[in-house]
């Protein structure tokens, strides 16, 4: 009998891009475990050697939990790699959809039970990142388990080697950084979540139809690249459950279209949040003990491969517009599940075929840039906001050379883009002047040519100009929070921010905004307490009344965005001389630990002229002037325990207290939130008295082009 290790393996059970799964028994206590193998072409690699000893350590800290599958050894024999873990009698979610859609009340159950295991390592700081229903196990009595964390992160450790992803679940910040601002790790596993959901509730024949843009190939090969260029498309959402099918409640649909969001602003935060809104649906139970081989779009690979694969055939051609679905009637299948599905399914097929055929004309496709010839670690920008998948492609005598793919751009819009290295962009041989634009399915391929490098971080001013004086924040760690203040300020933890930054050394005045107004043929925002002329006798001082959305749309049209909380509050709160994130370097004020310099008074200041509400980075009226719009939604720290229902919600921060704050309240860790619009009554109790300033990181081309040349 074969052995691994002290265990007997009695049966292979299935098999992964990774390895294969046994099936095996424990000799002394007599209990069935399923032993993972990693491949040994793969073991030898240092790469995934030190991948799997992290896993070890990761998979160590794995809670207790009736909806995880518990890890119980790991192991080297015979020069291979093997992961012990409980062995789940029953087969996996992936052998439930292959036979058709899940009823609506059985899919919340399942989808709360993954969910549930989801919180319980989240809170642990550790995040799956392949999420999807091959590794959701269904015991024989209906629970859902959590498996296969042979990829899960830490939130507290940078990731080692490549990133492994599933194509058809990775997130989109996963395959394009510039989508991840704002984002918290978790969110991944949120996303992904929500894919299983949709191809849950849809069944995997109705979901290929339905996403036909990306399974209507004869070469299922680029059936990955597909899914990576839908992720990163913004312009490009899932469409609604209840419209494709009716007998999926509206509120499920909206559940699982939030958990969807590309955008990570717009998606769930966290676990707990869905599982809330979840709450209120029905239950039941289905039993399944089937088999099956991973299709080629569950394969968990590198990244890296994905995009590599094109050097063998160049670029992929884009996605066809989806195929307008014709009524006919479906195959019949083999089903386990109950007859009132069946019945509701096929009550619901022809409607469902329409519904996917309207929507399919209404999709926009948009168009995508390629940029040639570019170094691998140079930066697109589009609009001034970096964007891009870096790829690989055939170039000349079949050397492989890096481009850098751009999808997911509006067909009919103007987009300026920009090379981190300066230098130029090219199409035909031609320099690019003006603006770009195409239209539904182009593919457009530019050439970049670089004449430099970004200035290197020692070249860089402590004050710029940028439609006003901004102020130099370096790169390095700091720490968030106050374990004596507000609940929503805890617990203190550590934020690395890797990056240069600028912010804006005063608040946006009614002078800059009004500028921006007559640009953009805007109003001025209402004032409820100040007479009309207000902003026109007071050039000077902080705008106020202004929503989210014009703080948001100002920043963008100034060549910079709202700065994120941790970038607001370590200028506000850190000292520029810190060596390492001790809390000696941490200020409760701006102007240092002793309240002063705020409490209230009946109306604003010019900026710049408290001299003493000064940061020690330069920044001023950080702190009681106009409480400032940033551009996080509200949400808890990692690590915080305290409820709060607006934690996930759609509101989003401001910081730094305002004229009618006590003085405890405009310290650099008091937060407070609002919905990002309001309306006159909103204003009238407190929203006139939001304002904002601005942001830019030290390699945008917007600040490149301020920078004092050498």
């Amino acid at each position: 009998m074969q052995r691994i290790d002290k265990y007997e393996v009695l049966e292979v059970i299935g098999r992964g891009a990774m390895g294969a799964v046994y099936k095996a028994l424990h000799p002394q206590f007599k209990k069935y475990v399923a032993i993972k193998e990693i491949l040994a072409d793969l073991a030898h690699h240092p790469e995934i050697q030190q991948r799997f000893a992290r896993e070890a350590e990761l998979l160590a800290q794995l809670p207790a939990h009736p909806n995880i599958v518990m890890v119980r050894d790991a192991l080297v024999w015979e020069n291979k790699l093997y992961l012990v873990m409980d062995y789940v009698e029953g087969g996996t979610l992936a052998d439930v959809v292959k036979r058709g859609a899940v009823p609506s009340n059985q899919a919340v159950v399942w989808l709360d039970q993954v969910l549930s295991g989801l919180d319980a390592i989240h809170t642990r700081g550790i995040v799956h990142r392949d999420l999807k229903a091959s590794n959701i196990l269904l015991g024989r009595d209906g629970t859902a388990y959590l498996s296969d964390f042979g990829i899960a992160e830490s939130t507290k450790q940078s990731q080692v080697g490549d990133a492994m992803a599933t194509a058809k679940c990775v997130a989109p910040e996963m395959i394009d950084a510039a989508l991840g601002r704002n984002a918290e790790p978790q969110q991944a596993d949120i996303y992904a979540a929500g894919i299983l959901a949709f191809e849950m509730l849809l069944g995997e024949t109705k979901f290929r139809q339905v996403l036909s843009e990306i399974y209507a190939l004869q070469d299922s090969s680029q059936i990955a690249q597909r899914w990576l260029a839908w992720h990163t498309d913004l312009s490009r959402p899932a469409p609604n459950l209840h419209q494709l099918d009716p007998a999926i409640s509206k509120a499920l649909a909206a559940v699982v279209e939030r958990m969807m969001a590309k955008d990570v602003n717009t998606r769930y935060r966290n676990a707990s949040d869905v599982r809330r809104d979840l709450a209120a649906l029905t239950q039941g139970k289905v039993a399944m003990n089937e088999q099956h081989r991973p299709a080629a779009d569950d394969a968990t690979v590198p990244l890296s491969q994905i995009r590599n694969q094109q050097a063998a055939r160049g670029p992929a051609p884009p996605p066809p517009p989806p195929a307008r679905q014709s009524p006919q009637t479906p195959a019949k299948s083999k089903s386990k599940l109950p007859a009132f599905a069946l019945i509701g399914a096929a009550g619901a097929g022809l409607f469902l075929l329409l519904a996917v055929g309207l929507w399919a004309m209404q999709r926009t496709l948009g168009f995508t840039v390629v940029v040639k010839g570019l170094a691998a670690n140079s930066t697109v920008f589009v609009n001034d906001i970096p964007r891009g998948i870096p790829m690989i492609a055939e170039g000349k005598d079949s050397k492989s050379e890096s481009e850098i793919r751009v999808t997911g751009l509006k067909a009919g819009e103007l987009y300026g883009l920009r090379l981190s290295c300066g230098g130029e962009l090219l199409q035909d041989g031609q320099p690019i002047k003006d603006k770009l634009t195409g239209q539904n399915g182009d593919q457009i391929v530019l050439q970049g040519r670089c004449t430099g490098a970004p200035a290197p971080t020692g070249t860089l001013a402590d004050e710029i100009n940028l439609k006003g004086p901004m102020r130099l924040v370096k790169a390095g760690p700091f720490l968030m929070g106050d374990d004596n203040g507000l609940d929503s300020e805890k617990p203190v933890h550590k934020v690395d921010l890797n990056y240069d930054y600028y912010i804006d050394k005063y608040e946006v005045t009614n002078r800059q905004f009004k500028e921006f107004c007559e640009a953009t043929s805007r109003k001025m925002p209402a004032n409820p307490f100040w007479d009309t002329s207000y902003a026109e006798k007071n050039p000077d001082q902080p705008v106020v009344g202004v929503t989210w959305e014009d703080a948001q749309s100002y920043a963008r049209w100034a060549g910079k965005e709202l700065p994120t909380e941790q970038e607001w509050e370590k200028a506000a709160s850190w000292d520029p001389k810190a060596t390492d994130a001790d809390p000696k370097w941490k200020r409760r004020w701006p102007w240092g630990n002793t309240a002063g310099g705020g409490g209230k008074t009946t109306h604003t200041a010019n900026v710049g002229q408290k001299s003493a509400n000064t940061s020690a980075y330069g920044v001023m009226d950080m702190a009681g002037n106009v409480a400032e719009w940033v551009a996080d939604n509200y949400q808890a720290y990692p690590g915080n325990q305290v409820a709060d229902k607006d934690y996930g919600s759609t509101n989003r921060v401001w910081r730094g207290g305002h004229i009618q704050s006590e003085a405890k309240d405009t310290r650099t860790t008091t937060r407070g939130y609002h919905t990002p619009t309001y309306s006159d009554a909103e204003l009238q109790q407190g929203a006139w008295l939001l304002g904002f300033r601005c942001a830019a990181r030290a390699d945008s081309p917007k600040v490149r082009e301020v920078l004092p040349k050498k």
